[in-house]
């Protein structure tokens, strides 16, 4: 542990709560026995060899191994070897490894509960180990770094190596981890085409990489049976084995790896009765299940919509009834008469591709499946057989097969594209040429619309030679719909526009109001005119009326931090969405994200700990959620200096802890704002700290005093709305991180302002070499949002966090009042507490690293003092002060001199003279308010005055004029000013 710059006092009188522990009663989880017999009744893998004849030569196989097991469909008859599948119990693997010479043995990630398959591929279900395979043919060493990181990372989430899994050195071009499924507390899925445990293990396995950073994870693995080399067996091309190595060893240059390959190497077998569900894991496996069954109701509804919107075709047409056989669209009746067009057997259509498209729509319109086969089987032998030369017994199974697939798989539809792929004719009246609908998730469109990636369309009828014929007119150039409806704060209804890939949450009367959508929508990017707003709030308004039911309704928050008993963050809550009161808070927005590792963070907080500075500033940022908690109003951590100091360093340092900290698109803002700039981006980060850089980029000082002591406030400005009533105050909880080359309350004419302030003054990061100071800046780039995210994790999850954080802050301001007396250490106390609060929440529950309590209050101890020294004055006696420094900074313009005579005024016997017009210029360049300053300098008979004024006559040069005199500022024996300014103050006026 790194020493303190701050002198350790003796321990206190007492000590303050403690952690609670997090042990349960017994230490240990109990093992439901569901798990354990699930466990042993999947025994069963999958293995399989290629062993082409050249291949046993090189490796020195006498013969060629002959086949086990039937035949599979991934047999491939092209190639001159073996490749049929075939299972085998856990205990008989090694076995079959020897058999086959150890020489390109694969099996698959599925476990199987019976040795044989059933006859219904979809009767066999199966677990599923999470596979993460990393390659890269350019540079291996960079897939072996990429396995480094996700181990790291699956330790942080309590997955061990030699306890939950072994990595591998594939033998060729990287690394490989295989996660037993017991982790992910797996349900036994079926090993259907396009949906299984394999694809809920691919959302898995990209999420990790992302997490963890990786960029060489081979995505193509994740199949219903994909090979997996198994361990212990030599790859075919570079006669390296498959070997298991620690992360340790991997580390090691690829040289020595592949060293460690070149001879087989004893297999440890991972115990998986002793495996028991990771949290973590199990979560986001469950999270990934509902997504893929959300999917299959999708695609199980996408037929149904699709024949509602050909009903209202038919409606339209005058028919009233769903559309049958009889009233099929051209391009049905033309495949129907004559099978195949000439424009697509040009185009290679065959006998089944027809076949396959007219089975979708006899599904689609509600035909039973014998009636679809004996329709599309005679078909077939009548109109389809010339273009093929299958005898009718090969037809008449082929028709079947195809019919048969169509209607056991929901992922197959009608669609006009394949009618049109296969060189039919397109009647663009027709009810049914529609575009493909896009995917709506749960939402419905309303009869007689069309959504689709051309726009949306609406079905609409016009007088032709027949009568009366359908046509489908766009109304608008691009796809949009409402994608959901939400509730704000004060029961009011916003719907969410989606266009594209972007949503845009506006006020529900921009939707159903003309005059409304033209002052909300037109300047956004959405395809919105005077030409088609009409229609499109009709379809808006029919929209919303067909989906009210499906919308979430979720509360829409416009700031972040607690809500009622929730702590809001971006992207934390499914039922909560975030939108600020303006577009300029989205990059806040993407600024909250996660990003990085622990340990480097760990590295930089080690790095800077010996400055009190920059760790008052980790506290505070870390104490920010817990003032509303705890009931602890608003205050300012201000650290000022000259520049190069490491001030900003700290800053984000500090922001880390909750997202990007960069100034171009992360947390940390400059003070050059406006009021009300700072006033909505102060409530969209309520809860969290607000972080302000550069205060001289503020010209005015009076928009600088505004923005400070509503920060402190917490409050905005009252603004009146368009019904004559007042809008909602917004308000915050926060602390203000800020920095500067200048103190705050020497610009601030509230004393109020330097009571909520801790101003820091020196050099942050003295301590460090340059190269130090560039590491903690690098990491705090590269890792961030780790700890605010755990830190909410826990308030959710340990309830006593929130009693533990009550009682220390009950503790610690009843210490700091004590050791500071008065009115400045009664308003500050708090403050302090809320600081001490931070680094104990920082360092106990966050990094765990067992910092004493003590060494926290000494570091805001020190803060406490220095600022004693000043902010225990009254406004005259500060005023004084900087006024007397300020006369002793100027001294040469209150001397006499033959060119310019009295320029400031003089010394007199009983004090300074100084002229009105100077004064308010001394006044304005130290941020004080020379009304009040000669208003308390009078009380207080700090001015020599003639009656009935504040002003005395003196004589300056030749002439008089009045002055204003102040006794207290005197010229002393040796011809110096004495000054009451303090050191830092005095300083700090220096540099002004």
């Amino acid at each position: 542990m790194s020493a303190r710059s701050v002198p350790r006092r003796s321990g206190a009188s007492r000590q303050p709560p403690r952690r609670p522990s997090s042990q349960g009663p017994n230490g240990s989880n109990q093992r439901a026995e569901s798990d354990e017999t699930r466990a042993a009744a999947y025994q069963f893998i999958e293995l399989w060899h290629t062993h082409a004849e050249a291949d046993c030569e090189r490796v020195g196989i006498e013969e060629v191994p002959e086949r086990i097991g039937p035949p599979h469909h991934h047999h491939n008859p092209d190639k001159p070897y073996n490749t049929w599948w075939s299972r085998w119990a856990v205990e008989d693997v090694e076995a079959y490894r020897n058999r086959f010479g150890n020489f390109n043995v694969f099996t698959t990630l599925n476990w199987y509960a019976h040795p044989t398959p059933p006859e219904v591929e979809a009767d066999d279900v199966c677990h599923y180990d999470l596979g993460l395979d990393f390659d890269c043919d350019e540079n291996p060493g960079s897939a072996i770094s990429d396995a480094c990181k996700v181990i790291d990372l699956l330790a942080e989430l309590g997955v061990h190596e030699a306890v939950h899994f072994l990595a591998e050195f594939s033998g060729s071009k990287g690394a490989a981890i295989r996660l037993p499924y017991q982790l992910f507390g797996q349900t036994p899925l079926p090993k259907i085409t396009g949906f299984g445990n394999h694809i809920i293990a691919k959302e898995i396995a990209m999420w990790l990489a992302h997490q963890a950073g990786a960029q060489t994870l081979d995505t193509r693995i994740y199949a219903k049976r994909r090979q997996w080399r198994l361990t212990g067996t030599m790859h075919g091309k570079s006669k390296l084995w498959r070997t298991q190595l620690l992360r340790d060893d991997l580390h090691r240059p690829l040289e020595t790896i592949r060293a460690y390959a070149s001879e087989r190497r004893p297999i440890f077998e991972i115990d998986r009765s002793e495996i028991r569900p990771v949290p973590e894991l199990a979560s986001k496996y469950a999270h990934e299940l509902d997504r893929m069954n959300a999917r299959l109701a999708e695609q199980r509804d996408r037929s149904r919509r699709t024949l509602r919107t050909r009903r209202a075709g038919g409606r339209a047409r005058g028919g009233g009834e769903p559309l049958v056989l009889d009233a099929a669209p051209p391009c049905v009746e033309e495949a129907l008469e004559i099978g195949i067009a000439d424009r697509g057997r040009d185009k290679g259509v065959n006998r089944n591709d027809v076949t396959l498209q007219l089975a979708c729509f006899t599904k689609d319109v509600g035909m039973a499946f014998d009636d679809a086969v004996g329709l599309l089987t005679a078909h077939a032998l009548d109109k389809l057989a010339p273009f093929s030369s299958s005898d009718e017994a090969a037809i008449e199974a082929s028709t079947r097969s195809c019919v048969s697939s169509v209607f056991d798989n929901d992922s197959y539809v009608f669609a006009c594209g394949g009618m049109i792929d296969a060189g039919f004719t397109c009647d663009r009246r027709c009810p049914v040429k529609v575009p493909d609908h896009i995917n709506l998730g749960n939402l419905v469109c309303p009869d007689g619309y069309v959504i689709a990636d051309e726009g949306v369309s609406k079905l609409d009828v016009y007088e032709g030679d027949g009568g009366e014929e359908p046509q489908w007119e766009r109304i608008s150039t691009r796809p949009v719909f409402l994608s959901d409806r939400l509730i704000d704060e004060m029961g009011n209804v916003k719907m969410v526009v989606r266009s594209g890939e972007r949503d845009y949450i506006v006020n529900r009367e921009a939707v159903v109001l003309r005059r409304r959508m033209g002052d909300m929508l037109a300047n956004m990017d959405l395809p919105v005119s005077d030409l088609n707003s009409k229609e499109l709030i009709r379809f808006f308004v029919k929209f919303e009326d067909a989906n009210l039911q499906n919308f979430t309704n979720r509360l829409i928050a416009t700031r972040c931090g607690w809500h009622d008993e929730r702590f809001i963050l971006p992207g934390r809550h499914e039922d909560v969405h975030i939108h600020p009161l303006g577009p300029g808070e989205q990059s806040l927005i993407n600024a909250l994200k996660v990003k990085g590792d622990m340990g480097s963070l760990r590295r930089a907080v080690e790095l800077v700990r010996p400055s009190n500075t920059a760790m008052m500033m980790l506290y505070a940022s870390a104490a920010a959620p817990w003032l509303e908690v705890v009931g602890c109003p608003n205050f300012l951590v201000h650290s000022y200096y000259d520049s190069s100091a490491g001030k900003t360093i700290a800053q984000m340092l500090a922001a880390s802890l909750w997202g990007d900290p960069s100034h171009e698109q992360g947390l940390l803002l400059t003070w050059n704002s406006t009021t009300v700039g700072v006033e909505y981006r102060a409530h969209f980060l309520s809860g969290l700290p607000f972080l302000l850089s550069e205060v001289k980029t503020i010209k005015n000082d009076k928009d600088l005093m505004k923005s400070i002591y509503m920060l402190a406030e917490g409050r905005g400005r009252i603004r009146g709305d368009r019904q004559g009533g007042t809008r909602k105050e917004v308000g915050w909880h926060s602390i203000v991180i800020s920095t500067g080359e200048s103190a705050l309350s020497s610009s601030s004419e509230y004393s109020g302002i330097a009571m909520r302030c801790f101003e820091l003054y020196g050099p942050v990061l003295a301590h460090l070499s340059g190269e130090e100071v560039l590491e903690v800046e690098a990491i705090a780039r590269a890792n961030y949002g780790l700890l605010g995210r755990k830190m909410i994790e826990l308030m959710e999850s340990r309830p006593e966090l929130l009693e533990y954080v009550k009682d220390n802050y009950i503790f610690w301001r009843k210490r700091f009042a004590t050791a500071f007396p008065g009115r400045f250490g009664h308003r500050m106390a708090g403050y302090a507490a809320m600081i001490t609060i931070g680094g104990m929440v920082l360092h106990d529950w966050l990094f765990e690293d067992r910092t004493s309590p003590q060494e926290i209050f000494e570091v805001v101890e020190a803060a406490l003092k220095e600022e004693a020294k000043d902010k225990g004055q009254s406004y005259a006696e500060r005023a004084l002060a900087n006024l007397d420094s300020w006369v002793a900074e100027h001294r040469g313009h209150f001397s006499p001199s033959e060119e310019s005579g009295w320029s400031f005024g003089k010394f007199t016997g009983v004090g300074v003279a100084i002229l009105p017009h100077i004064l308010q210029r001394a006044c304005g360049e130290l941020g004080l308010d020379r009304d009040r300053v000669v208003k308390d300098f009078d009380e207080r008979n700090w001015l020599e005055h003639e009656t009935g004024r504040k002003q005395k006559t003196v004589r300056l040069g030749k002439k008089s004029q009045k002055c204003y005199v102040i006794n207290q500022i005197k010229l002393d024996p040796q011809s110096e000013i004495s000054t009451r300014l303090s050191p830092v103050r005095f300083r700090q006026a220096n540099l002004n």
